[in-house]
């Protein structure tokens, strides 16, 4: 007698093939040895079947039908998922498989996945089924320990009710408010409005940020520069990116081009805090800038570079509104604020 394993997918199947039959002989649903013979789902297999398959009256979309709420519910295979449900079924019914042990995700969805395979493939919960549990990376130790430490089935069968529930209830939401929404909103194209339990909330997140970019106001944008020279290396023009515990390499950004750092890198770098600097500059900008204020704002002061070298800091620039401030430092046309980034 053998005992069979159902794993969620062929790659976690191929894990516990590795630890409980590494000799077994493959096929394209199993892999068979002396002891185990270990299959796999696709993730979920099994899907609830539409409205007219209860009643060919609930074929049409109109308003007089919503809202559908079936006595029971039925599954039917996914379209695609065919072959593998008949190689289960095949399993299943073999006379020499005395137990069967479920591996599928632990979790919800793993064991509404595990459970519907094994009713659909006809096996007796009551007759030896366990579940396989553990949170553990998969490897060969945690396997074998989690199969000799397996739990009676039944332990998770309120597992089971709340992914059923959640199912039946993705149905109703989806099913009638799509009807309702298509007969409601349809202006005579061809076509259906779908939306559901998650599509419904994320469409509303892509509005609001669509709405958010139609309403942005661009506001002047200031930046600091400043030239940095040590002796034995070449200057550095660079711009502040915020104040952050003192240091200067944190402060500034070099603009000169280095192609050991990554763009990406570099832009992220560049605006991770811009508004709060933004706020702190503007404040001063506002009434002109001296060469004090500037540094009290930045907390310039002589600086030690890796090599004990002393660096000396710069400004040589405001990037903002087009004006000239009282210390002399010439304001040049700054860049535009830019509005949040749309949804990809």
């Amino acid at each position: 007698m053998k005992q069979l394993v159902l794993t969620e997918k062929r790659k976690v199947g191929e894990m516990f093939a590795a630890a409980l039959e590494p000799d077994g002989s493959r096929t394209t649903y199993a892999i068979e040895g002396e002891n185990y013979v270990i299959t796999w789902a696709k993730g979920h297999l099994f899907e609830l079947v539409e409205p007219g398959h209860y009643e060919s009256s609930l074929r049409k979309f109109d308003l007089a039908t919503l809202p559908i709420e079936p006595d029971h519910y039925e599954f039917a295979p996914i379209k695609g998922c065919e072959k593998q449900i008949d190689a289960l079924k095949q399993l299943f019914s073999r006379d020499d498989i005395s137990s069967v042990t479920i591996a599928t995700d632990c979790g919800r969805e793993g064991e509404l996945i595990g459970r519907l395979c094994l009713r659909y493939c006809g096996w007796d919960i009551s007759k030896d089924t366990f579940r396989f549990w553990t949170s553990a990376a998969l490897t060969k130790e945690n396997i074998l320990l989690g199969m000799a430490n397996r739990i009676p089935a039944k332990e998770k069968v309120m597992l089971f009710d709340s992914g059923l529930a959640r199912m039946y209830g993705d149905w109703q939401v989806g099913i009638n408010a799509t009807r309702a929404l298509t007969c409601r909103l349809k202006t005579g194209q061809a076509g259906i409005i779908p939306t559901g339990r998650i599509q419904g909330p994320t469409l509303k997140l892509i509005m609001q940020r669509q709405l958010e970019r139609e309403s942005f106001i661009p506001e002047d944008f200031w930046t600091i520069r400043g030239r940095f020279n040590a002796e034995g290396h070449d200057e550095i023009i660079a711009s502040w990116v915020g104040f952050s515990g003192g240091s200067l390499e944190d402060c500034f950004l070099p603009e000169n081009e280095d192609e050991d750092v990554d763009a990406d890198e570099i832009q992220s770098r560049r605006f991770k805090n811009i508004y709060e600097a933004n706020a702190r500059i503007n404040a001063i900008c506002k009434y002109g800038m001296t060469h004090k204020a500037l540094k009290d704002v930045l907390k310039i002061s002589p600086h030690r570079g890796a090599g004990g070298e002393t660096v000396q800091a710069t400004i040589i620039g405001v990037v903002g509104a087009d004006r000239t401030v009282s210390s002399g430092i010439r304001g040049e046309p700054g860049p535009k604020r830019v509005p949040p980034p749309a949804f990809v």
